[in-house]
């Protein structure tokens, strides 16, 4: 079941008429969001209104869905359309409600009714015709809607950190387990109504053993209850009545069979004379038949030696109608070469297009091969322009540099001879030259570079020195590279030559064309045109040929006319065949019916000369009537007695197979009685084992979704230890903690885990009463709040573990008002609370 639409009016806190479009949300998730109290569980309610006239949670009740907000006019009602199985209904229901009357004062009962309109458009009216309806289709009833449909709020996390016994009383009523319980009860009540019937057999096998005028031998052991030696003495007294019964029905068969032949002789006499005359008179009918088929195969003899005589001109004309074949077999292929050298010369004119436009693109690539040259030699071209500049800039930057260096380096010295001459005085000697005199020292200049300055001009010498070489070294480089591109460009252009010109080929077509190998395309014509001539070649010859035969219109007028003659000439001998054989067959079986006739006629007359001989009175067929009577009294009075042993024997037999059969039946009954009222090993009841086992797999599918949201973190198991040995059903949950690897008890996780937990099982819970219902078909799943415990991370891993659980054959709606999810969840459902009612606002 999946809805597809839904319309409230006068319901809950909505006053008016609300509509939604499940269709939007088909295969996949949504959110209902609104403010606590606004009506989101309440869209649930109508949903389920709708399909079974009940509505979710302890609190509501179907007496109070009135609207407290709903006008005087407007009804309160619910519309559900739904598709299950690719077939969609249509229902709407009508709760029982007070309101005031529109007319006059005073209060009015509206009662409840309901209407379900099937895929045929036939209608179901009432609200217990809609009921009936709706439980047969969807196959099962409110609650397990409930558990499959609605995580309610609060409830599955209750579920989770229940005690062992309460959680067993929840799968209890779930699973409907006491049915379990019923079959422990009727597997004992069986084994006792076995016991009793066990008793019953017996006392009739007593019964049936029961004979008239037996010996006491027999009645002892009757007495004893010692039937297999009952069965022995019967089968043995059966055998031996059976065996004198057997004797006197030979016997009586024997006189019944001299009877009938003696009778048989008397009766027979007259019909054999009656057959005789019979015989004759067919045996004269034969022989004037016969004389009639000797002398219509006289005619056909006659007919066979007319169309013989005609057996050589026919062969002569076989001989020219095979020679008018073979001359038209020729005509034939030269119609067929004549053909070919048609389609032969139609593909020529195709494949010389081919080739031309194989031609074309080969020079269309050239040109472009050309161009791509061009387009590398003005690249290049450029390059060098450009280094070839930036080469006379380095070199002008050198100069310069190296010049500023030169002139700092001679101030430099000159400062430095300034400095030594600072200390020169008369009568001393120069450092530098040894004199004593000094008529004229070096002056310090007034702007001389010290050390520091002349090597940091040195550097910016020596780096635009090494600029200059590097674009010097680069302006040579793309020089030889220019050079080569040139001479590669030239090369091209003199090898493009004119471009090809065909009237039927445009540039745009051999572009657009597909790519052809001009190679390939003129191999391939050059075989076209070697066919050509090779058919021409061939036709010239037959053409020859056909002088010498003459004209075609009168062979072939000659072939049809000795075709029709030859043609009738074998019909007639096949015609004449046939009535050969026909005759000679109808000959040979009338002289062979003809000899039966004949010696059935002799035959007939040595059996009335037999009977003449043992003629048997009627006084001999009275006196053997009589013996025969006196054999079948005896005879029938040993089956008497054979019928009343078997009839015993049989009862005995069947009777004692039957009670073998229930002692076999009690005791795999007395073995399954044990081992469902807990004598086993396990010491459990069978409903007990049920609990467990759906215990178990409830675990199981909860956690395929509780490790994801985890991260891998956490499963759930089942507790094996036992705390007291009076329960059996333990259904204690452990979660076991991957990170630390211990087990410990769910009631340890934290309020965000916990929920986790709990959404998984119950979704759990939900997926195995699906499967326990028989796979029913319920395509829609609701999630009541629970969402604001979780953080952030937990809840994208929540969400994303229900939009993997819908999807194209699943809806998952979530009713929530955590203002997260509707930013996580693009499909959503808006509920607005107002001072006078509810509304869906949007979708």
């Amino acid at each position: 079941m999946k809805p597809l639409f839904l319309e409230i009016s006068g319901w809950g806190p909505y006053a008016g008429k609300n509509q939604i479009d499940f269709s939007k949300f088909q295969g996949g998730l949504f959110l209902i969001t609104g403010p606590t109290g606004s009506g989101k569980t309440t869209i649930f309610d109508g949903l389920t209104y709708a399909l079974y006239g009940e509505v979710s949670g302890s609190i509501r009740t179907k007496e109070n869905l009135r609207s407290d907000f709903a006008s005087q006019k407007e009804d309160t009602y619910v519309i559900l359309e739904f598709t299950h199985r690719n077939e969609k209904y249509r229902v709407e229901r009508h709760p029982k409600y007070r309101r005031a009357k529109r007319k006059g004062s005073g209060m009015t009962v509206k009662k409840e009714d309901a209407v379900l309109t099937l895929p045929d458009g036939t209608v179901k009216a009432g609200t217990s015709k809609v009921n009936e309806e709706l439980a047969r289709l969807l196959s099962i009833d409110y609650d397990q809607f409930r558990q499959i449909s609605m995580l309610a709020q609060g409830e599955f996390q209750r579920l989770l950190i229940a005690k062992s016994s309460d959680r067993a009383e929840v799968f209890r009523s779930i699973f409907h387990t006491q049915i379990y319980k019923r079959i422990q009860a009727l597997a004992g009540e069986k084994a006792r109504a076995l016991l009793g019937e066990i008793r019953e057999i017996t006392n009739q096998m007593e019964e049936a053993a029961k004979l008239s005028g037996e010996d006491p031998a027999y009645e002892e052991m009757r007495e004893n209850k010692d039937f297999p030696s009952v069965i022995a003495y019967l089968k043995a007294d059966y055998k031996e009545k059976k065996q004198q019964a057997a004797e006197a029905l030979i016997n009586s068969r024997h006189k019944r069979e001299e009877f009938d032949s003696k009778k048989q002789i008397f009766e027979q006499s007259k019909t054999i004379s009656e057959e005789a005359e019979i015989l004759a008179s067919q045996i004269r009918s034969l022989e004037e038949e016969l004389v009639k088929l000797k002398e219509k195969r006289e005619n056909i003899r006659k007919k066979k030696q007319e169309l013989y005589s005609l057996r050589d001109v026919m062969d002569l004309k076989k001989e020219r109608l095979g020679a008018l074949k073979e001359i038209k077999d020729q005509l034939e292929r030269l119609g067929q070469l004549e053909t070919e050298y048609e389609k032969a010369s139609q593909k020529e004119f195709g494949q010389i297009k081919r080739t031309r436009m194989a031609v074309y693109q080969e020079w269309l690539e050239a040109e472009e091969e050309a161009k791509a040259s061009s387009e590398i030699f003005k690249r290049l071209s450029d390059e060098f322009d450009q280094a070839e500049c930036e080469y006379r800039r380095a070199d002008t930057l050198r100069k310069e540099e190296q010049g500023t260096y030169m002139e700092m380096q001679s101030a430099f010295y000159a400062g430095s001879i300034g400095i030594l001459a600072k200390d020169l005085r008369a009568g001393k000697p120069c450092p530098v030259c040894g004199s004593m005199e000094h008529p004229k020292p070096a002056r310090v200049p007034s702007k001389a570079p010290d050390r520091e300055q002349m090597e940091a001009q040195k550097d910016r010498a020596e780096k635009a020195e090494e600029l200059f070489r590097k674009w010097y070294e680069k302006m040579l480089e793309l020089k030889e590279q220019k050079n080569t591109a040139e001479t590669q460009w030239k090369r091209k252009q003199e090898e493009l030559g004119e471009e090809p010109e065909y009237e039927e080929i445009t540039r745009e077509e051999a572009c657009s064309a597909e790519k052809l190998s001009k190679q390939e395309e003129e191999k391939c014509l050059a075989d076209i045109r070697e066919q050509l001539m090779k058919a021409e070649g061939q036709m010239r010859a037959f053409r020859e040929q056909l002088k010498s035969w003459g004209k075609a219109e009168e062979l072939q007028e000659e072939h049809l006319m000795l075709s029709k003659e030859l043609e009738e000439y074998e019909s007639g001998k096949d015609r004449l065949t046939a009535e050969s054989i026909e005759s000679e067959t109808a000959l040979s079986k009338t002289r062979t019916l003809l000899e039966e006739r004949r010696a059935d006629f002799e035959e007939k007359q040595k059996q009335q000369a037999e009977l003449e001989r043992g003629k048997v009175s009627r006084g001999d067929l009275e006196k053997l009537e009589e013996e025969i009577k006196k054999t079948e009294e005896e005879r029938e009075q040993l089956a008497v007695l054979v019928h009343q042993r078997q009839r015993a024997l049989c009862s005995l037999k069947e009777k004692q197979k039957k009670r073998e059969k229930l002692e076999e039946s009690y005791g795999i009954v007395g073995d399954v009685d044990r081992l469902l009222s807990g004598n086993n090993a396990l010491r459990l009841t069978f409903e007990q084992f049920i609990l467990i086992t759906y215990f178990r797999d409830i675990l199981k599918a909860a956690n395929i979704r509780f490790l994801k949201m985890t991260g891998g973190r956490y499963e759930m198991f089942r507790s094996e230890t036992v705390t007291d040995a009076r329960k059996k059903d333990n259904l204690e949950i452990e979660v076991m903690d991957y990170y630390t690897g211990k087990r410990r008890s769910v009631k340890t996780l934290s309020g965000g885990e916990s929920f986790k937990a709990a959404l998984c099982l119950a979704l759990g819970l939900s997926d195995i009463v699906r499967n326990s219902a028989g796979g029913i078909e319920i395509e829609v799943l609701f999630v009541d709040e629970g969402f604001g415990s979780l953080d952030s991370e937990s809840l994208e891993q929540a969400v994303s573990c229900l939009q993997e659980l819908s999807g194209k054959n699943r809806m998952i709606g979530i009713i929530s008002h955590v203002p997260e999810l509707s930013e996580r969840i693009e499909e959503k459902i808006t509920v607005r609370k107002k001072n006078m009612g509810s509304i869906i606002e949007k979708l």
